[in-house]
């Protein structure tokens, strides 16, 4: 028989593909928890689930999550390795307190363009990464300004490493 549209489909199709890591992009963990909870319960330990959002990973952390995959952590990696951790030891309060943190450089890439963030970003860093693939336009100043002054901010940006 086939199984209802909803998580528990999205979970068996996955399942008989013999895959096991799940990524999802929430909007909130009470409402991935409401969708996909049921799911996560009937497939135990078989699938493992990580944030494709850099604005939650440590929401998806709290329910059970094992990761996240996320641009920003190109450019502010420390910080992400510490919000891994702090979801690791359980210390919430601490883990979203550095995420509302680092959702700054969240906000700076969805405001100029993923690729050209994190490019512009690593330039800035002293990388020499070259330009985004055409039809992506570089970052602009202001951008580069914006990038560079969270940076600096986070301490992700070591005075006089900054080009210009």
């Amino acid at each position: 028989t086939e199984t209802p549209v909803g998580p528990m489909r999205w979970f068996r199709v996955l399942a008989l593909r013999g895959r096991n890591l799940v990524s999802l992009a929430t909007l909130a963990s009470w409402r991935f928890k409401c969708f996909f909870g049921p799911g996560l319960d009937a497939v135990g330990n078989r699938i493992r689930v990580f944030s494709a959002s850099a604005h939650i990973p440590a929401c998806v952390m709290l329910i059970g999550g094992v990761g996240w995959m996320a641009g920003p952590a190109c450019l502010v990696p420390r910080h992400s390795v510490q919000l891994y951790d702090l979801c690791c030891a359980g210390r919430w309060q601490e883990a979203m307190q550095l995420q509302r943190k680092l959702w700054r450089v969240n906000r700076a890439f969805a405001k100029y363009n993923l690729a050209a963030g994190i490019k512009g970003g690593l330039e800035l860093q002293g990388y020499d990464v070259g330009p985004p693939l055409p039809p992506q336009a570089s970052l602009s100043e202001a951008g580069r300004a914006e990038v560079k002054a969270i940076l600096e901010d986070l301490g992700a940006l070591p005075p006089g490493t900054a080009p210009g």
